[in-house]
C-alpha cells in the first residue's frame, strides 16, 4: 500500500462493501415493530382473534404460537406443548426459541408506552407527571378483562361449594335413596369447577402477556432514557442494574396479582351474606374475624414495603461497590485490598440482612396467615352456632368451612400477593421516575454564520453536574402555589412573578446541581484545519471536547457546529466484540478504506499477533489487548467514520514515539488533512505542527496564536517549550500487550501491503469471554444439600420441617376433631316430649362430653396461632442464614481467584449472580420453599382424609398419579428447568449491554450510535423476555392440566359419598369432599412449586458451580510471613525466571536473570511483546512463574502469603484507578494516616493547592471511576497514594503519561530524591523520565537485551537503548 493513498483517496468502485457489523445487528431478532395509535374495536383485533375456535397455522411463522392459537389452543395452552415435549426429549437450546409475537416486542411497547409517558408530561408537567397513570393507562383494558374473569372465577367458585356442594351433602345426609338425585349434584359441582378453571386459564394468560408487555415497555424506555442523557445524577450504576434486574421483576408481578385484589371484596360479601342465610346473624361474628386478619394482612404488606424501600437503597449500595470492584478488579489485587472492599461489601450486607429479615418475617407471618385464618374463621362460627342453637349439620359445617378455606383464603392470598405487588411496584415507580426525570440538559446547536467555521463557541460558560441533594418537588410546588397567589393578589406582575421564581428556581438547582468549570470560552475552529489544545493538568482541556460535543450544560454563551463529530477520547472506550467490529462501530465494511484505516493506526502487525486476526474478540473494556493497542482501535474507529470533525483527546499518550509519528503524519495530518481536527496533546513536536495552538489554564484559554507566533514571544507555549529542554519527551511503546491476554511478536517496521496480516483461518477462533454454562438435567442433589448445609445443617432443617407440620397438623386435626364431634352428634340422648313420646335428641349440646369436645376444639386455635408465630421466626431465620452463607462465599471466593477470570467473564453476568440470583436465594426461594411445604403437607392430609373415608379410592389416586406423572409431570419439569436456565442465561447480555453503555455513553452519543445500541438491547431483551414468559406460561400449563386431574378426584369423591351413603358417616363424607374440593388449586400450586422450587434452585446450582470454579490464587499449602519490617533492603533477584500465561502457550520470560541492588532507581523499556509487564506479573504473583525464582531481600517470593507480598510492595499501573468516595478514602482506604501526612503526599504531586481550593478539602467528593477529575489528576492522586504508602519498593508503570511536563518534572525530582531510600522501578515511555535511572533494562523477546548504566549503553553505538534514545532525538525541537 503507498503511502500517499489514504482515506481520502479511495476509490469506491474498486471497494469491497459488506453489511453492517453484526455488533449492532442481531442475527435473531432484527426486525423493527412500529407503534402504531389504534382506534376504536380496531385496536383489539389481534387479542380476539384467539376466540376464533379454528385457526389456519402459517408453517413459516417464526413467532410464539400464541398469536395464532384459536380458542382451544389459546386456553389450554397448546402452542406450548411441543416446547415442553422437546425438553424432555432432546432439551433446548438458545435456536429453539422462537421470536417474540409484534405486539410483545420491546421496541413496539416502548414506542407505546413513551407516547403515553409523554402525553402525561405535556398535561400535567414534570413534577405532577404520575408514572403509575402511565402504567394503568398502558394496561387498563387487559387489566379491567381479567378482573371480570377473576370475579366470574369467584362467583362460580362460590356457587359450586354454597349451592351443588351443600345439596351433595344434605343427600347423603337425607333418607333419600334415588342415586340419580345425588348424581345431578355430583354432575353440577363437576362442571362449575371445570369451568371456574378454564375463565381462571383464561385470566392467567391474558395478565402473562400484559405483564411481559408492560415490562418491556418500561425498561425499553428506561434504556432509551439512559441513551439520552450525559449524566445520571444519583443514581449509582448498582441501582440502574437493580432496575433492570429486579424492578422489571415487580412491574412484571403487579399486572399478575394486581387485578386479583378485586376478588376480596365480592368474597367477603358473598360469604357473609351465605352464613346469615345458612346459619343465621350471629356466626357472622365469626366470619367477621376476617375482617381482623384482612387488614392485619394489609399492614404486613404496608411494613414489608417499608423496610424493602430501605433494602434496595443498600442493595443499590452493594452493587454499586461491586461494579466498582469488577472494574478496578487488577488494582485490588496488586494493591492487596480485597479484604478492604469484602469488609465495605459484608458491612453493607449486614445492614441489608437485618432488614431482609424483617421483611422475611412480615411475609412469612403473611403467608402462614393466609392458610390458618380461614381455620380460626371457620372454628369461631362453629363456636358462636352451636352456642346459639345447640346444633351442627355436616352439610352445614363442611360447606361453611369449604367456603372458608376455598373462597375466603383466596381473599387472603390475593390480597397478600396484591397488596405486596403494589407496594413493590410503587418503589419501583418511583426509581423509575426519577431517572425518566433526569434533565437531559441538550446543549442548543446551530450552524455557524461563517461558513468557513465548523466550531465556534461565543462567550460559552459550562457547567458539570454534582451530585448533591436538591429541594424536593414539594417544596417547589409550595412556593410556586405562594407566587401564584401574591400573582393574583396584586393584580398585575402575574406572570413576571412566576418567572422570576421560576428563574430564582433554575439558579437554586443550578447552583445546587452544577458547577463551573469553563468560563468566557471563545473558540472557532476553521474548517480543514488542525487546531491544537494544551494545558497543564486539570486546565480544562478535556472539558472543551466535552462542551464542543454537548455533553457539558452551556449556562451561557452559544455553540455553532457545522458537520458530524468523531471523538477519541483520553480512556479507550472499546466493546466486548471482534477488533474489527470495534473498528466498524456499526458502519458497512469496505474493504480497502479498512485496510488504510488499519495502516494509518499502525495495527497491521497487532492484528497479525492475535489468534483470528481481527476477528479476535477484546474483551470487556478491550482486557484483550494493552492500553496503547486499545488507543490505536479507537483512534481507527474515528477514522473509519469519515466524519466533518474529529476531536482527538490526546490519542498519542499510549504510544511509542515511532508508532506516535507514524500515526500523526498518516492519520493527522494526511487522512485528515480536509478535516477539522482538534487535538489534545502534551508532544511539542506535533502541536508545532498544527494550524493554530489553544493554551488553556484553569479552565479558560489564556493564549491563542500559530505555533510560532507563540514560541517567539513570551507566553505560556513558550514556558512549556523551555521546560522540556531540548527534546520532545517521545513516548516508548509501554503498551505492551498485558501477555495474560496475548503474546505478540517483536514489532519490526511493517513493509506490508496492509492485508496480508487478516488470516482468520489459519488462526485460532478468537474467543476470549467463554459463553455462560448452562447445566443439564435435574438439579442435583448436592445442590439441595448445600442449601441445606447453607441453612444449618440436618437437624436445623429438621427442626423446620417439625414446626411447619405441627402448625398444618394443628389446622387439619381441628377438621378431623370437628368430623368426631358432629358425628358423635347427641350421644343418642333422649327426650320425653308433652305427650310422653321419647325422641333422641339432635343436639350435640346434650352429648356428655360435649365440654371435651369444646375445649379441645376451641383449643386447636391457639395452637394454630402459636405455631404460626414461631414458624415464622425459625424459618426466616434458617433460610436467611443460608442466603448470608452463600453470598459471603461467593463474594470471598470471588476475591481471592486469578486475575484470568475476569478477563474470560463479563462483568454483567457476574452483576447477575449477585443481583438476581442472589434476590432469588434470599427473597424468592425462601417464599416458594416455604409454600411447597405448606402444600405438601395440605395435599398429604387431604389425601388422607379422602382415603380414611374411601379406602378404595386409593387405588384410583394411583392411578389418576401415574397417568399424570407419565404423561405431563416429566414433560413439565423438564420443560420449566431448561425454560428457567435459559432465561438465567440469556439475562446477563441485557446487563452487560446497560453496562457497556454506561461506560461508554459520551463516545455513543459521540458518533450518534444511541439507535444502535438500543436496537442491540432490544435484541437481547426481547431474547429474554421471550425465554421469560415462556417459562411463565409453563407453570399456567401445568396448573390446568393438574386443576383437571383435581376435578376429577372431586368427582370421584362425590361418586363414591353417593354410592357409599349409609355405610360411610355423613360427617365423614363431608370431610372428604371437602378436602377434595381444597386440592382445585392447592394441587396444581403444590406440584407447580416442586417443579418451580427446582427452578429456583437453579440460582443456587449456579452459585454453587461459579464457587466451585473460582480457585484460590496464591498457590497451596501454608505460605509465610515475612517479618513486619520486611523488605528492608529491597533487593531484587530474578533467577532463570520462566512465565507462561498458559501451559501449553510459549513462554512470554525466557529464563531471564538480573539482579536490582537496594535503593536503585532501574528504568524497564523495550517494543511491545518484550516482557515488560511480564515481570511486574511475576513480581507481584498475578501469574505464578512456570521454573526459576524470584528473591526479595533473601526471600523467596513463591514461599510468601500472596497477599503481605502485595501489601509490602507498591506499584502505579498505567490506568489510573479511583473509587466513589471521597480524596481520603482514596488515598487512605484504612485510616492508617493522619491529615498532615495526606497533605504531604498531595503536596509532592502538586495536588494540594487544587484539593485546599475545594469547598470540603480532604472530604470532596469522588465519582464513580473518577470521572469528576480529569484523567491527570486521576494519575496524580494514585502517585499520591503510592507515595503515601512509602513501601520500600516501588513500580511505576506509565504512571506519568497523562501530565503535562512540567508536573512530571516535579515528579520525577519526588522521586529520585524525596523517595531515595526506595527501589523503584519504572516502565515508561518517555525515555528522558529513565535517562537519570541508576541502570536501563531492556527486553527483547522475553529476554534481557541490555542492563547496564545508561552512560555506558548510549556510548555503545550498536546497543537498542543507543538506537532508541537516537529515534527519539529526531523529534527534537
Amino acid at each position: 500500500m503507498t503511502e500517499d493513498r489514504v482515506l481520502e483517496g479511495l476509490d469506491p468502485d474498486g471497494s469491497k462493501e459488506e453489511d453492517e457489523s453484526s455488533y449492532f445487528k442481531s442475527n435473531r431478532y432484527d426486525r423493527s415493530y412500529h407503534y402504531v395509535p389504534g382506534h376504536g374495536f380496531s385496536r383489539y383485533n389481534t387479542a380476539l382473534k384467539n376466540l376464533m375456535p379454528v385457526r389456519k397455522k402459517n408453517k413459516n411463522n417464526t413467532h410464539l404460537g400464541v398469536d395464532e392459537a384459536g380458542l382451544w389452543q389459546f386456553i389450554t395452552y397448546n402452542w406450548l406443548t411441543k416446547y415442553m415435549r422437546q425438553s424432555y426429549k432432546r432439551g433446548l437450546t438458545v435456536d429453539d426459541i422462537p421470536n417474540p409475537c409484534p405486539q410483545d416486542s420491546c421496541a413496539y411497547n416502548t414506542q407505546r408506552l413513551e407516547a403515553l409517558w409523554q402525553d402525561e408530561l405535556t398535561r400535567k408537567g414534570p413534577q405532577s407527571a404520575s408514572l403509575n397513570c402511565v402504567t394503568w393507562r398502558f394496561m387498563r383494558t387487559r387489566a379491567i378483562v381479567s378482573s371480570i374473569l377473576i370475579m366470574l372465577c369467584v362467583i362460580l367458585g362460590f356457587i359450586s361449594v354454597a349451592f351443588f356442594m351443600r345439596y351433595l351433602l344434605e343427600y347423603t345426609e337425607s333418607e333419600e335413596n334415588s342415586f340419580w338425585i345425588g348424581f345431578k349434584w355430583a354432575v353440577l359441582f363437576t362442571l362449575t369447577e371445570l369451568i371456574r378453571n378454564t375463565l381462571y386459564a383464561i385470566a392467567w394468560t391474558t395478565n402473562y402477556r400484559t405483564a411481559i408487555r408492560l415490562r418491556a415497555g418500561c425498561l425499553g424506555m428506561l434504556f432509551r432514557k439512559i441513551m439520552r442523557v450525559h449524566h445520571f445524577g444519583d443514581k449509582s450504576v448498582g441501582e440502574l442494574i437493580n432496575m433492570f434486574s429486579n424492578d422489571g421483576v415487580r412491574i412484571y408481578d403487579l399486572v399478575l396479582f394486581g387485578p386479583m385484589i378485586v376478588a376480596g371484596p365480592i368474597s367477603m360479601i358473598l360469604g357473609i351474606g351465605y352464613v346469615y342465610w345458612l346459619l343465621g346473624p350471629w356466626p357472622v361474628l365469626g366470619l367477621c374475624s376476617m375482617f381482623i386478619f384482612y387488614p392485619t394482612q394489609y399492614f404486613l404488606s404496608r411494613l414489608s414495603g417499608f423496610f424493602k424501600r430501605k433494602v434496595f437503597s443498600l442493595t443499590d449500595k452493594r452493587l454499586t461497590v461491586l461494579s466498582e470492584i469488577l472494574n478496578s478488579i487488577k488494582f485490588i489485587k496488586l494493591y492487596s485490598w480485597a479484604k478492604i472492599y469484602i469488609k465495605k461489601i459484608s458491612e453493607i450486607r449486614k445492614k441489608e440482612l437485618s432488614l431482609l429479615h424483617k421483611v422475611s418475617y412480615c411475609n412469612s407471618f403473611s403467608s402462614s396467615l393466609s392458610t390458618n385464618a380461614p381455620v380460626v374463621a371457620a372454628i369461631l362460627t362453629f363456636f358462636i352456632h352451636i352456642s346459639v342453637t345447640g346444633t351442627l349439620t355436616a352439610s352445614q359445617a363442611f360447606t361453611v368451612f369449604t367456603l372458608y378455606f376455598k373462597l375466603l383464603r383466596g381473599v387472603l392470598l390475593f390480597t397478600r400477593d396484591g397488596f405486596r405487588s403494589i407496594v413493590d411496584f410503587k418503589i419501583s415507580v418511583q426509581r423509575f421516575k426519577s431517572v425518566m426525570l433526569l434533565n437531559e440538559h441538550t446543549t442548543l446547536l446551530s450552524r455557524p454564520v461563517d461558513k468557513s467555521q465548523s466550531v465556534c463557541i461565543a462567550d460559552g460558560t459550562f457547567a458539570y453536574y454534582l451530585n448533591r441533594n436538591t429541594n424536593s418537588a414539594a417544596n417547589m410546588k409550595k412556593r410556586k402555589s405562594i407566587a401564584i397567589q401574591k400573582a393574583t393578589e396584586t393584580e398585575r406582575g402575574n406572570e413576571n412573578e412566576l418567572d422570576l421564581l421560576n428563574r430564582a428556581e433554575f439558579e437554586q438547582s443550578l447552583n445546587s446541581n452544577y458547577k463551573e468549570i469553563l468560563f468566557d470560552i471563545n473558540f472557532f475552529a476553521p474548517k480543514g484545519s488542525l487546531i491544537g489544545v494544551c494545558g497543564p493538568v486539570g486546565s480544562g482541556k478535556s472539558s472543551l471536547l466535552a462542551g464542543i460535543l454537548g455533553h457539558l450544560y452551556m449556562t451561557r454563551g452559544k455553540l455553532c457546529r457545522e458537520g458530524v463529530c468523531a471523538y477519541v477520547s483520553q480512556q479507550p472506550w472499546l466493546v466486548n466484540a471482534t477488533l474489527r467490529e470495534n473498528i466498524l462501530f456499526g458502519e458497512k465494511f469496505i474493504a480497502r478504506k479498512y485496510y488504510d484505516v488499519v495502516q494509518c493506526c499502525d495495527l497491521g502487525v497487532d492484528i497479525d499477533s492475535l489468534p483470528a486476526g481481527d476477528n479476535t474478540e477484546v474483551g470487556e473494556r478491550g482486557v484483550n489487548l494493552s492500553g496503547g493497542q486499545k488507543q490505536r482501535i479507537s483512534l481507527a474507529r474515528a477514522l473509519y467514520s469519515d466524519r466533518d470533525i474529529y476531536l482527538l483527546d490526546d490519542p498519542l499518550s499510549a504510544v511509542d514515539s515511532e508508532v506516535a509519528n507514524t500515526i500523526f503524519e498518516k492519520a493527522i495530518l494526511k487522512a485528515l488533512h480536509s478535516k477539522t481536527v482538534i487535538f489534545i496533546s502534551h508532544h511539542v513536536k506535533f502541536l508545532n505542527e498544527c494550524d493554530e495552538l489553544v493554551i488553556m489554564k484553569e479552565g479558560r484559554i489564556v493564549e491563542r496564536g500559530t505555533p510560532g507566533d507563540l514560541s517567539n514571544r513570551e507566553s505560556e507555549y513558550k514556558l512549556i517549550m523551555e521546560s522540556f529542554s531540548r527534546v520532545d519527551l517521545e513516548k516508548q511503546d509501554e503498551d505492551e500487550v498485558d501477555e495474560t491476554k496475548a503474546t505478540l511478536k517483536y514489532r519490526k517496521p511493517s513493509t506490508d501491503n496492509g492485508k496480508k496480516y487478516l488470516k482468520p483461518s489459519a488462526k485460532q477462533d478468537g474467543v476470549l469471554i467463554k459463553e455462560e454454562m448452562k447445566e443439564k438435567g435435574e438439579i442435583e442433589f448436592n445442590t439441595l444439600f448445600s442449601y441445606i448445609n447453607a441453612c444449618g445443617g440436618w437437624c436445623l432443617f429438621f427442626s423446620l420441617i417439625i414446626v411447619m407440620l405441627m402448625n398444618i397438623g394443628s389446622s387439619a386435626f381441628s377438621s378431623w376433631w370437628l368430623h368426631e364431634w358432629i358425628k358423635a352428634g347427641s350421644g343418642n340422648i333422649t327426650y320425653i316430649d308433652a305427650n310422653n313420646k321419647t325422641f333422641v335428641s339432635d343436639r350435640i349440646v346434650d352429648h356428655p362430653d360435649y365440654g371435651i369436645y369444646r375445649n379441645v376444639y376451641g383449643f386447636t386455635i391457639l395452637a394454630i396461632l402459636l405455631t404460626n408465630l414461631i414458624r415464622g421466626y425459625v424459618f426466616t431465620k434458617v433460610t436467611l442464614k443460608a442466603s448470608a452463607k452463600f453470598h459471603n462465599t461467593l463474594l470471598d471466593k470471588l476475591m481471592k481467584t486469578y486475575l484470568s477470570f475476569f478477563e474470560s467473564t463479563p462483568a454483567g453476568r457476574i452483576q447477575n449472580l449477585f443481583a438476581k440470583d442472589i434476590d432469588e436465594v434470599e427473597t424468592k426461594l425462601p417464599l416458594t420453599l416455604e409454600s411447597l411445604m405448606q402444600g405438601l403437607m395440605n395435599t398429604a392430609f387431604s389425601v388422607l382424609f379422602i382415603c380414611l373415608a374411601f379406602p378404595f379410592f386409593a387405588i384410583g389416586l394411583v392411578l389418576l398419579f401415574l397417568v399424570y406423572y407419565f404423561r405431563i409431570h416429566r414433560s413439565f419439569r423438564a420443560g420449566l428447568r431448561e425454560l428457567k436456565r435459559l432465561d438465567n442465561l440469556t439475562r446477563s447480555p441485557v446487563f452487560s449491554n446497560v453496562l457497556t453503555t454506561v461506560q461508554g455513553l459520551d463516545t455513543i452519543h459521540a458518533f450518534g450510535k444511541e439507535q444502535g445500541f438500543i436496537q442491540r438491547f432490544t435484541s437481547s431483551f426481547d431474547f429474554n423476555s421471550v425465554c421469560f414468559y415462556m417459562s411463565s406460561v409453563a407453570n399456567r400449563w401445568i396448573a390446568l392440566r393438574v386443576d383437571t386431574v383435581t376435578v376429577l378426584i372431586i368427582f370421584g369423591t362425590s361418586i363414591f359419598s353417593i354410592v357409599m351413603k349409609g355405610s360411610v358417616p355423613a360427617s365423614l363424607a363431608g370431610l372428604a369432599i371437602a378436602y377434595a374440593t381444597t386440592l382445585s388449586g392447592m394441587l396444581q400450586f403444590t406440584l407447580r412449586l416442586i417443579t418451580d422450587n427446582e427452578v429456583k434452585f437453579i440460582s443456587v446450582e449456579r452459585i454453587n458451580t461459579y464457587i466451585g470454579i473460582l480457585k484460590e490464587e496464591g498457590g497451596h499449602g501454608p505460605k509465610g510471613v515475612p517479618k513486619e519490617t520486611w523488605p528492608e533492603l529491597g533487593t531484587i533477584r530474578f533467577r532463570n525466571v520462566e512465565l507462561r500465561y498458559k501451559d501449553e502457550a510459549e513462554p512470554v520470560l525466557k529464563g531471564i536473570s538480573f539482579h536490582i541492588r537496594s535503593e536503585e532507581k532501574i528504568g524497564i523499556v523495550g517494543r511491545t511483546g518484550a516482557g515488560k509487564s511480564s515481570i511486574v506479573t511475576a513480581l507481584f504473583r498475578l501469574v505464578e512463574i512456570s521454573s526459576g525464582s524470584i528473591i526479595i531481600d533473601d526471600l523467596d517470593i513463591a514461599n510468601l502469603n500472596l497477599n503481605e507480598l502485595r501489601r509490602r510492595l507498591s506499584i502505579i499501573p498505567q490506568d489510573p484507578v479511583l473509587f466513589s468516595g471521597t480524596i481520603r478514602s482514596n488515598l487512605d482506604p484504612l485510616d492508617n494516616f493522619n491529615d498532615d501526612e495526606l497533605w504531604l503526599a498531595l503536596e509532592k504531586t502538586s495536588l494540594k493547592e487544587r484539593v485546599m481550593m475545594t469547598e470540603e478539602k480532604l472530604h470532596t467528593k469522588v465519582e464513580f471511576n473518577g470521572n469528576n477529575l480529569s484523567t491527570g489528576e486521576k494519575q496524580l492522586l494514585c502517585l499520591a497514594r503510592a507515595l503515601l504508602k512509602n513501601s520500600k519498593i516501588l513500580v511505576l508503570d506509565e504512571a506519568t503519561s497523562g501530565l503535562d511536563f512540567e508536573t512530571e518534572k516535579i515528579i520525577q525530582k519526588t522521586l529520585f530524591e524525596k523517595m531515595k531510600h526506595c527501589t523503584v522501578i519504572i516502565i515508561a515511555h518517555r525515555l528522558e523520565t529513565i535517562k537519570s535511572c541508576h541502570r536501563i533494562l531492556v527486553m527483547n523477546k522475553g529476554e534481557i537485551a541490555e542492563f547496564d548504566e545508561p552512560a555506558t549503553l548510549l556510548n555503545d553505538n550498536n546497543s537498542m537503548f543507543y538506537r532508541m534514545m537516537a529515534a527519539s532525538n529526531q523529534n527534537e525541537i
